[in-house]
């Protein structure tokens, strides 16, 4: 019996999932199962890598972001015959082409972004000079400079101010940048390409000096200091940009242990050491979840104990059960749900209740976010961090919720387990009653 970590390609998604199972099965089969692997399929794996970066077009590639993803199964192919990697069956081949076109994908992606990264950095870097640099650069003074900078300020400004205004009764989603930042952001790209277009000096310093001034005419006299260390600050990030882009390519894990034992021969001690470490397995992941998990539980077990100190009962929503949906999940939407440490919530009220001796009580949470918790109807709405009943009162959602679960605990119609529907079906009636009597109470 053996613990094994089976890695499985998803091809029609692209996704990696790294599965932990324990593998019952003879020590031959294991053994022979291992040879497959750190012998053969990882061995081709990291071939596939080395003829990858060796390959003519690779800064081709490199530049586009992206590579063609046919060439690494024709570069996988006469290898199949090669007797260092024959003998696999034939999933082991396609898993070790799609994990080489899996990893490139995101090194190609991550080197052009981090390309596009610098040359924004050293156009800006160009562009960006003090005040007494623009005054010479330019031939004229400080107040000439100013004046064409506004002029130009006013030529690309919005004419109309109610463009720059959201429409009244016109809801934006949570997340979304307001419209006076789309418009401030289209300003420096319109500045941008005009100081690329122009030849005329004059105009260049005024459009630098608007944009090191956040698009705006600065009435101060300009700091030396401050604009030293941002300019110093630019300068590192393009180092820094530099360094990235100059990493090495992805050569692979060495499951056989050759070059720690290569490196040791070369006398690099520490350098095997971090290898015999870090190599094999999931040391590192595991040691950072480990970390990141024991900071969510300090966080969450210090705020339950605040709360269950003075309090008799508690009432909270039964979150716990798996979500379930009609389509799959989206893996921006997985992340989002794995990340959640409602599993940590259940077992800190749990453990936290029975030492202080505190009643937990289970509720129904279906639709406690959309209800006015003065009301118990559903004759509000909800945007982000702020809930506004139908009256216009604004509460903040978390606390309007809270109020509904504490409500939901003396609850006689809605049972912990009733379906969401059937609430809904409650609700709907209680809020079709507030609407005929609206000063009968609830």
């Amino acid at each position: 019996m053996a613990i094994v970590l089976i890695r499985q390609i998803c091809l029609l998604s692209m996704s990696q999932i790294t599965i932990q199972c324990r593998l019952v099965a003879s020590e031959t089969t294991r053994q022979q199962l291992w040879q497959l692997m750190a012998e053969k399929n990882t061995p081709l794996i990291n071939e596939l890598l080395s003829q990858i970066g060796k390959h003519p077009e690779f800064e081709t590639w490199r530049q586009k972001g992206k590579h063609p993803t046919g060439i690494v199964k024709e570069l996988c192919e006469p290898l199949k015959t090669d007797p260092r990697f024959m003998g696999q069956p034939a999933r082991f081949y396609t898993s070790a082409t799609a994990s080489v076109n899996y990893i490139y994908k995101s090194w190609f992606a991550l080197m052009k972004r981090f390309q596009s990264q610098l040359d924004g950095k050293l156009r800006w870097l160009e562009m960006l000079n003090s005040d007494t640099e623009l005054v010479e650069a330019s031939g004229v003074s400080l107040d000439i400079l100013q004046t064409k900078s506004a002029e130009i300020l006013a030529q690309f400004a919005p004419q109309n101010p109610a463009e720059t205004q959201p429409a009244k009764g016109k809801k934006t989603k949570k997340g979304k940048k307001s419209p006076t930042s789309d418009s401030e952001r289209n300003l420096s790209k319109n500045l941008f390409d005009t100081y690329s277009n122009t030849e005329d000096n004059l105009t260049r310093c005024a459009i630098s000096y608007l944009l090191k001034n956040g698009c705006k005419i600065n009435n101060k006299a300009e700091n030396t200091d401050k604009f030293a260390q941002r300019r110093r600050k630019v300068e590192i990030q393009i180092q820094r940009l530099t360094e990235k882009l100059a990493a090495r390519i992805p050569k692979g894990r060495d499951l056989t242990d050759t070059i720690r034992l290569e490196t040791t021969k070369k006398g690099n001690s520490a350098k095997a050491d971090r290898i015999k470490r870090n190599n094999l397995g999931k040391i590192k992941w595991n040691n950072r979840e480990t970390s990141f998990k024991g900071r969510i539980q300090t966080i969450v077990f210090t705020a339950t104990h605040d709360l269950m100190t003075d309090a008799i009962k508690v009432a909270f929503e039964d979150l716990t059960e798996q979500i379930k949906g009609k389509k799959p999940m989206k893996k921006r939407m997985k992340r989002n749900v794995s990340s959640w440490c409602k599993g940590i919530v259940a077992d800190a009220l749990k453990q936290v209740s029975t030492r202080v001796g505190c009643t937990v009580v289970s509720v129904n949470g279906a639709y406690t976010s959309q209800l006015d918790s003065r009301f118990a109807t559903l004759t509000g709405s909800r945007n982000g961090d702020k809930f506004t009943g139908h009256d216009g009162v604004v509460m903040h959602s978390d606390t309007n919720a809270a109020d509904n679960v504490l409500t939901r605990m003396s609850d006689v119609e809605i049972t912990r387990y009733m379906k969401h529907s059937d609430v809904k079906v409650i609700l709907l009636e209680r809020t079709q009653k507030f609407h005929r009597f609206p000063n009968s109470g609830n």
